[in-house]
Order: C-alpha cells, then sequence, then structure tokens
C-alpha cells in the first residue's frame, strides 16, 4: 500500500489506474480534508470515464445492511454525453428489480416446504433473503462507499471495513472509499482501528491536497470578474482556502453583493470584496485564522481596546488587518451570510459615503496640482491659478469639506475670483444629501458662523428640511440609525430622555421586528 498527498491531477491519474480492468488491487482509498473535492473527483472522473457504479455514503446509516441496501438501490449510471441519465438509471432499476422479484418469489415459494425442516417465514428469513438477493446484485460491481468518519455510534469502523473487505474477497468488487482521517483520528478506537486494518483493507491510498487554484476553478468556474481581488486577498492573508463548499458561498455572497458595488471606484470595491470573503472564511472555513461567531461575542472595538484582555485585542487586531471593519457594512454582509438576507440599500449608501472619500483623496491631488503656480511663482501665474481654481471648483466643489472650502477664501480674494456660485453649490448638494438631523444642524451652524457667504433662500431651504426630519423623527428611528451606526447623536439622547413613561410603555407594547436588537443595542450604549 502506498499513501501519497497529491494534487488533482495526479489523484485522477492514479484512480484511473485502479480502474483498468487488468488491475488486480481491489480497494483504493482517497483521504482528505472535508470540502477539498474527493467525492466531487469520483464523480467527475466517473463521468468522463463513463463508468457506473453503486454508490452509498455512511452518514445517517447504522448497520450494514443499510449500508447494502443504500448501495444496491443507488446505482449512478452514465449516458454518452458524460451526465447521469434518468431514463438509464430507471431502466437499469427495472431490470435488476424484475430479475431479483423472479429469485425472491423463488425464495418465498420455497419458504413453505422449509416448514418441514422447521422453519418459518419470519423478518430475519426476509433479511437472510434480501441480502442474499442484494449480495448477488453487487458482485463483480463497482462499489463507492464515502463518509466512513461520519458513521454512526451503532456502527463501528471495525464492522464496515469488515464489509469492504468481503466485497473485495468475496464478490470481486473494486471498492473506493473516501474520508477524512483527520476526523477519525479524533476517536481513538476508530482511529486503532483504521491503523490495524488499513494494510489488510486497502489496497492503494492517496491523500487529495488540491491548489488554491485547483479548487477555485470548480467552486467558482471559468468566469470569475473578482479572481484577481480575490487571489491578492489569499495571498495577503497567506490562506490556504481549497474547501469547496467554502469557495462556492463565497461565490453566491460576491454575487448578491456585486450589483450594489459595481459603480464605486476600484479600491471601495476592493475594500467591500475583501469583507465579504473574511465574513465567509472566518464563518465557515474552519483553518482561517479567525472564528466570526469568536469575534462577535467580544463586543464593541473601541471597549475591547479600554477593557480587553491581551488575546481579544489580538484577535480584533487580526480581524482588522484581514479586511474586517466592523462598519455597517460588516452588519449587513453578516446577515447576508448568516440569514441570507440583508439590506442591499444600506450597502450602496454606505458604500457611496466610501466612495466619496476615496474620490476626495484623488480631489485633493488635483487641488494641489491646480495650486502649483502660486507655489512656484505666484506674480507671474496669477492668470493660470485663477484658471485653475476655477476648473477645479467647477468640476470638484462638492466633493470638498466645508474646512476645504473655507481654506480657499484668501487666496481667491487674493486673485479676485469669486466663489459665491462655488458657496451655493456646496450647501445645495450637502443639504440635499443629508440624512440626519444631526447633519443638518452642522449645516445651518456653519451657515450662520460664515461671513463671506450668505443666503437665505439656502436658509429657507435648510429650514424646511430640518422642519420635514424633526416631523419623521421616532424612538423607532432613533433607535434603528443607533443600531446602524453604533454611536448618539444628542439631539436624539435628548429626544428619548424626553418621552414620558406612558410614551415608552405604548413603544414596548407596539410590534417591530428589531424591537429586541435595538432593546439591546440601547443597552449597551
Amino acid at each position: 500500500m502506498q499513501s501519497n498527498g497529491l494534487d488533482r491531477q495526479n489523484s485522477e491519474r492514479a484512480l484511473e489506474e485502479f480502474l483498468k480492468t487488468d488491475n488486480q488491487e481491489k480497494v483504493f482509498a482517497i483521504k482528505g480534508g472535508w470540502g477539498v473535492g474527493k467525492t466531487h473527483l469520483v464523480r467527475t472522473l466517473m463521468s468522463s470515464m463513463k463508468q457506473g457504479y453503486h454508490y452509498a455514503s455512511i452518514f445517517g446509516v447504522s448497520t450494514v445492511n443499510e449500508l447494502k441496501m443504500q448501495l444496491w438501490s443507488n446505482f449512478v449510471s452514465v449516458n454518452e454525453g458524460g451526465e447521469k441519465s434518468r431514463m438509464q438509471r430507471i431502466k437499469s432499476f427495472l431490470n435488476v428489480a424484475n430479475k431479483n422479484s423472479k429469485d425472491f418469489g423463488n425464495i418465498v415459494e420455497a419458504i413453505p416446504k422449509m416448514e418441514d425442516y422447521g422453519v418459518g417465514f419470519t423478518p430475519a428469513l426476509l433479511t437472510l433473503t434480501s441480502n442474499v438477493l442484494i449480495n448477488k446484485s453487487l458482485q463483480n460491481k463497482l462499489i463507492c462507499i464515502d463518509d466512513l468518519e461520519r458513521r454512526t455510534e451503532s456502527l463501528s469502523l471495525n464492522e464496515i471495513l469488515g464489509f469492504i473487505e468481503s466485497l473485495a474477497e468475496e464478490r470481486n468488487c473494486k471498492v473506493i472509499i473516501i474520508f477524512n482521517e483527520e476526523k477519525i483520528k479524533e476517536d481513538s478506537i476508530s482511529s486503532e482501528t483504521l491503523k490495524e486494518y488499513r494494510e489488510k483493507v486497502i489496497d492503494f491510498e492517496i491523500e487529495l491536497a488540491p491548489s488554491v487554484e485547483d479548487n477555485f476553478l470548480i467552486g467558482f468556474g471559468e468566469v470569475e470578474p473578482d479572481k484577481a481581488t480575490i487571489f491578492d486577498y489569499f495571498e495577503k492573508a497567506n490562506t490556504k482556502t481549497n474547501n469547496i463548499r467554502v469557495l462556492k458561498k463565497i461565490k453566491l455572497y460576491l454575487a448578491k453583493v456585486r450589483p450594489y458595488i459595481k459603480t464605486f471606484l476600484p479600491e471601495v470595491r476592493r475594500k467591500i470584496i475583501e469583507e465579504v470573503i473574511f465574513i465567509s472564511l472566518s464563518r465557515f472555513d474552519s483553518t482561517f485564522f479567525v472564528d466570526l461567531k469568536e469575534l462577535l461575542s467580544l463586543g464593541a472595538f473601541d471597549e475591547i481596546l479600554r477593557n480587553g484582555n491581551d488575546k481579544e485585542k489580538d484577535i480584533y487586531l487580526l480581524a482588522n488587518q484581514l479586511g474586517y471593519t466592523g462598519s455597517i457594512i460588516s452588519t449587513e454582509i453578516i446577515r447576508l451570510v448568516e440569514t441570507s438576507v440583508f439590506n442591499s440599500e444600506i450597502i450602496y449608501e454606505e458604500g457611496r459615503k466610501l466612495n466619496d472619500i476615496e474620490n476626495k483623496h484623488s480631489i485633493e491631488k488635483k487641488l494641489r496640482e491646480a495650486y502649483r503656480p502660486y507655489s512656484e511663482s505666484f506674480g507671474a501665474s496669477e492668470a493660470e491659478l485663477r484658471e485653475n481654481l476655477t476648473n477645479f471648483l467647477e468640476n470638484y466643489c462638492t466633493f470638498l469639506s466645508f474646512q476645504d472650502l473655507q481654506g480657499l477664501i484668501d487666496i481667491t480674494a487674493a486673485i479676485n475670483l469669486d466663489i459665491d456660485c462655488y458657496w451655493r453649490k456646496w450647501f445645495e448638494h450637502a443639504i440635499n444629501q443629508a440624512e440626519t438631523l444631526e447633519m443638518l444642524y452642522s449645516l445651518k451652524s456653519y451657515i450662520h458662523n460664515n461671513d463671506v457667504f450668505s443666503d437665505s433662500e439656502l436658509e429657507d431651504i435648510l429650514d424646511r428640511k430640518i422642519l420635514t426630519f424633526e416631523k419623521n423623527v421616532s424612538v423607532d428611528s432613533i433607535l434603528i440609525e443607533a443600531l446602524n451606526t453604533k454611536g448618539w447623536a444628542k439631539q436624539d439622547t435628548d429626544y428619548l430622555n424626553s418621552r414620558t413613561l406612558d410614551e415608552w410603555k405604548k413603544w414596548l407594547l407596539k410590534q417591530h421586528n428589531d424591537k429586541y436588537f435595538m432593546i439591546m443595542q440601547g443597552l449597551k450604549m
């Protein structure tokens, strides 16, 4: 018997060699971690070779007789196109059933005569009869037995291996067995049994150890628009994730999030994609460096930094390094991974804010370029500076902060450039984009404290929007906002503190899907 860690291509070659008719070896074992594609390899190869086989998973099977029945009833046949043919399987099953029913009929017909020997028609006799027929139908067949490590307590590994040996030696079957040895080793009795019997039962053994690239193709398919970003993340995180089930989950969640981030700048898209990958790996990949449930159980990041122990701090810092932000976007991605439901509008709106910030970085670079004539030689370049700043403000004034715009006052005054129209454009955009009372109150304060620019019409627009927001304020709206942002605005706490006992009673009695989370978040904060 040989044992090697092989990639997918060499594993296929080894299995092909085993399946050759002139190969005298009877039992071929494929071992490897969960999700690396052991069963997928067998099924794919059988399909390409148009090789029919009887298949059974040990998972949930409690006796060898149940295992026999599962093998007998689950014959996987393949049509000319290499796919499982439903009609062919039905015909094959009916042919076997017809032949066996005749055999069964002959045996049943003989049963009354057995009374002469003191043998009646008992359940035990039926079991014996069915075993005879099943054993007969499995003669000289290719058998695949999967999930040895998932056996029930009532079915010992010793019984399973004994059955496999009888298939090979007494029924002349070729048997492929699939298992995760690391899980078997967790049970000392099963581990000793495997150690004792593997030389006797298993003729050839390989360990499937595919590369990430091997299984990425299976998990994601030929076309994946963010393949480069995903592999960059795997390299940065130093992860060797080759679990096909985990890779398929990452693909699924990226497909759900991707439509809402497609218009963002590359750097913003990359950050959100990395967060999806991190949360998926930390939730489903047991080999990953961070466990999502453990991470979420730690609580708020700032609290951990103040009062947490070194281990908790290390977990949080590692998670941050691997792409976890703990933001509103994180919360929605976690909801997607845990429940398959998420708020796409929140993903989009929060991503848009990140997009604006990223835009600002590039805008600051453009502003420095516009300033260049001033920094190099002001006197000779005043006209060029005026033109540069005018072009810049036309295109980018709404992306600046209030402080950035204020910083231009002195220099624009020095070159006689009137920027009132840009102030108005900035305030109009800021009022339209404001989503909270806090943001609107800040804008009102900016206008009052800005000596350079005043516009009564703009103030009226701002006041009307503030009035509309104030009418729509409620306990629900404030707590939902706090739940999303993990923070309070002063006017929010003032509003909540001013509610009467009766108002709080009415609120508690009113139905709301997120009420539990609102209360828990409120108590935390």
